[in-house]
């Protein structure tokens, strides 16, 4: 894994996506709610899974983003953990 965790359990992804998505497909927070609000996804439930551990937050270092945009999701582990496993 590309990244240091640091105090809060965000992970701190590195700039270069080439070295950022070498296994990880990444979604960002507004992409995943879009993607599941049909199922009922809402950023509470995100927000509580990743508060429990369930899910882990990557931040990218690029400070033209706002902030939802700033922060990402392993797309393979929101899936398999709001879908379960297939």
């Amino acid at each position: 894994m590309t990244g240091k965790l640091s105090m809060s359990g965000l992970i701190v992804c590195e700039k270069n996506p080439s070295r950022q998505q070498r296994g990880k497909r990444m979604i960002q927070l507004s992409q995943a709610v879009a993607k599941y609000n049909y199922q009922g996804l809402t950023y509470s439930k995100l927000f509580s899974a990743i508060n429990q551990g369930a899910l882990r937050l990557y931040r990218r270092r690029l400070d033209a983003e706002n902030l939802l945009s700033y922060f990402h999701l392993d797309e393979a582990q929101l899936s398999k953990w709001y879908l379960g496993p297939s």
